[in-house]
C-alpha cells in the first residue's frame, strides 16, 4: 500500500470513528498534524477523481451521515443522490475538514439554493465531525424540508481553496436536530422538490457557471416556522405601482412589482382577481411566465398547491431555477420578503 493510500485509510478511519464518537479526532490527528494540516494538505488524498464513485446513492431516513467528494472547483460532487420521503423529512448537508468550501445544491436538474457560510482561513479551522461542522458558521451548511416524494440532489462546488475535499449528507425526521432531539423546523429558505414527470435535461458546465435545461414538472417545498400573514393595527398601506407582465395564460398574470406577503391579495384584487392557486396542470406554464417576466432565480407569491395553503406556513412562493419551465413551490424564511406576484383572474 502506498503512503498516498495509507494516508487516505487514515482520515477516512479518522472521520468515521469521528462521527460515530470512538475516538477524538483532535488526539487522532494531532500526530498527523504536519502532514494533514500544512497548506490544507489534508484534503490532497481525496481530489483523485478514481476515488469517487460517480452512481447516484440511495439516502435513507435516518442518524447516519453519508461522506461526498470533490476535487476542484466548480465540479460536481460524487456520488449524487436520491431519495424516496415517505414523510416530511429534513436534509442535511455540511462541510468538513479545511472550513471555505461552497456549494449550490440542486434539485432535479434545477437550482433551488447556496449552502450558507464558509469562510477559509488557511485551514486553521479544521472539523472532522460533521455534527459539529453542521452548526459551526466557518463552514457551508444547508438544511431545507423536503416533502413526501422522489428526490435528486446533487451538489455543484463552486468554491474549493484546497483543490479537493469531502463533505457529509444526511436524512434525518424533519424536526430532529444535531443531537437527535427534536426541535422546530430549520430555519434556511432552500427548498425541496418532487418530479411527476420525464425529464429531458441540457447541462453544459464550465469553470465559471453551470446552465440547466429542464423540462421537469416539479413540486418543492421548505419551511422555516411560522410567517405573519397580515399586518400589524394601524393605518394601511399603500399599494406602490403595479407593473403587469404578457400572460400566455387568459386567467393567469405575473405582478412583476416586488411585494411583502400581506399586500399580495390586495393587488391582485386591484387588477381584477385573486392570489393564484398552482396546480399540476397549470405549474410549467407558471414557471414559464414567472421566469419571462422577472427572470432566473425569481418567485412569486401564490395562494396553494394543489388547493393546499399549507397552514403550518402561512405563505407560499412559486420559485423558478436557471431555465424554464420548472421550479418549486417555495416556502420562504419571511413573509414580508419583496416577490412578484402570481394572480387569477376572476
Amino acid at each position: 500500500m502506498s503512503a498516498r493510500q495509507m494516508l487516505l485509510l487514515a482520515l477516512s478511519l479518522a472521520l468515521l470513528f469521528s462521527v460515530h464518537g470512538r475516538i477524538d479526532p483532535v488526539e487522532f490527528f494531532a500526530g498527523m498534524k504536519v502532514i494533514t494540516l500544512v497548506g490544507g494538505a489534508g484534503n490532497v488524498p481525496l481530489n483523485d477523481q478514481k476515488l469517487m464513485n460517480d452512481t447516484p446513492a440511495t439516502l435513507f431516513i435516518n442518524k447516519e451521515w453519508t461522506q461526498f467528494s470533490f476535487n476542484s472547483s466548480y465540479t460536481w460532487a460524487m456520488p449524487s443522490f436520491n431519495v424516496f420521503a415517505d414523510r416530511l423529512v429534513q436534509l442535511q448537508i455540511t462541510d468538513v475538514l479545511c472550513s471555505g468550501d461552497k456549494f449550490d445544491i440542486f434539485l432535479n436538474e434545477t437550482l433551488f439554493g447556496t449552502a450558507a457560510g464558509g469562510v477559509s482561513d488557511g485551514c486553521k479551522t479544521n472539523i472532522t465531525n460533521p455534527n459539529t461542522a453542521l452548526y459551526n458558521a466557518s463552514f457551508s451548511s444547508f438544511s431545507a424540508l423536503l416533502l413526501p416524494g422522489l428526490h435528486a440532489v446533487k451538489i455543484n462546488v463552486t468554491d474549493n481553496p484546497f483543490q479537493g475535499g469531502i463533505g457529509f449528507i444526511r436524512i434525518v425526521p424533519a424536526d430532529m436536530n444535531n443531537q437527535g432531539g427534536h426541535v422546530a423546523p430549520p430555519t434556511t429558505t432552500i427548498s425541496a422538490s418532487q418530479s411527476t414527470s420525464r425529464t429531458r435535461t441540457r447541462s453544459s458546465h464550465s469553470h465559471s457557471r453551470s446552465t440547466t435545461r429542464s423540462r421537469t414538472r416539479t413540486f418543492s417545498a421548505s419551511q422555516s416556522g411560522h410567517c405573519p400573514s397580515t399586518t400589524t393595527t394601524g393605518s394601511v398601506p399603500t399599494l406602490p405601482h403595479l407593473h403587469i407582465c404578457h400572460s400566455i395564460y387568459r386567467d393567469l398574470r405575473v405582478i412583476k412589482t416586488q411585494l411583502p406577503y400581506h399586500l399580495a391579495e390586495r393587488a391582485c384584487r386591484k387588477i381584477g382577481g385573486t392570489l393564484a392557486g398552482i396546480n399540476s396542470s397549470n405549474f410549467m406554464g407558471s414557471t414559464q411566465m414567472l421566469f419571462d417576466c422577472v427572470g432566473m432565480n425569481s418567485h412569486a407569491w401564490i395562494q396553494s398547491w394543489n388547493g393546499d395553503r399549507y397552514k403550518r406556513t402561512d405563505c407560499l412562493r412559486l420559485y423558478t431555477g436557471s431555465a424554464a419551465p420548472g421550479g418549486s413551490i417555495n416556502v420562504p424564511l419571511s413573509c414580508q420578503e419583496g416577490s412578484a406576484v402570481m394572480c387569477r383572474l376572476y
